[in-house]
């Protein structure tokens, strides 16, 4: 049996297949989160906290596990902690 498809005005979206679901639903990765923050230009800031990335980047052995909490925290509730 074919699973049913969402449709809008008549138009039928593709579906994904079982395992790349899975993949997109997983957890990040500390390797992940990581190549992201150091892809970020150096000025940015991620809050409005005023810490930029270089100040995340240059303290990374510090607030490395944090900054895991904080994204593992999001990915499971889809808000972002205090």
């Amino acid at each position: 049996m074919e699973e049913e498809r969402p449709l809008l005005d008549g138009v039928r979206f593709n579906m994904i297949s079982h395992e790349d679901n899975t993949f997109l639903m997983g957890k990040f990765s500390l390797e992940e989160v990581k190549g992201v923050v150091w892809e970020y230009d150096s000025n940015k800031c991620p809050r409005l906290d005023g810490f930029n990335f270089k100040f995340i980047k240059t303290f990374w052995d510090l607030l490395g596990v944090d900054f895991m909490r904080f994204v593992e925290e999001f990915h499971a509730n889809g808000i972002i902690p205090r």
